[in-house]
């Protein structure tokens, strides 16, 4: 749906896994506008490139990751503001990109394959994928650090990142509850 969302998808990009840069991780829709991929934008090595848009957003920068080993990939739709930001392994790598087209509704999700018919895919495994309903900085540095130390990837994070040397936890406060007086037997 068009509403402000987060992405995090937890993946390992097997070496010799990448042999076109369409190679895509996950993918939302067909190559029409709406749609966005997480893909390669190599044939040799896998360097995550948003594609958004059937003519193509521009401007997302790439980051090439260690084959072999997890990553967590992060993607933020701001509806509101109408941008796009993305992080690797918490690093930023594409700040508020102005995208002013909306996002499909209700289109297929693709897990290790791109937009096209005959979709392209790496080699490699996934872990784990989560999309939030939220651009909150504070909601995704949590989770990233959550999925970070429960995948034992922590190691990986930026080194800036406020939970690459301790998991995130959860002050919840506690409330009692009179479950009220309950007859033996």
């Amino acid at each position: 749906m068009d509403y402000s969302q987060t992405w995090i998808i937890v993946v390992q990009i097997d070496a010799g896994g990448v042999n076109n840069n369409g190679d895509a991780v996950l993918s939302y829709g067909g190559g029409l506008d709406g749609r966005w991929e997480l893909r390669s934008n190599n044939a040799n090595n896998f360097q995550s490139k948003i594609a958004k848009n059937g003519s193509w957003l521009q401007g997302t920068l790439t980051k090439t990751v260690t084959l072999g080993a997890y990553h967590v990939f992060t993607i933020s739709f701001d509806r509101a503001n109408g941008t796009l930001s993305n992080w690797v392994d918490g690093q930023l790598r594409t700040n508020a990109l102005l995208d002013p087209l909306g996002l499909a509704e209700k289109q297929k999700i693709t897990l290790m394959g791109n937009r096209a018919n005959t979709p392209q895919s790496p080699a490699g495994k996934v872990a784990e994928v989560i999309c939030m309903r939220t651009v909150d900085a504070n909601d995704r540095l949590r989770m990233e650090g959550y999925l970070a130390h429960k995948w034992d990837l922590n190691g990986t994070l930026d080194a800036g990142h406020p939970y690459v040397s301790s998991a995130p936890t959860l002050n919840q406060p506690l409330s009692h509850v009179a479950l009220g007086t309950k007859p033996l037997g």
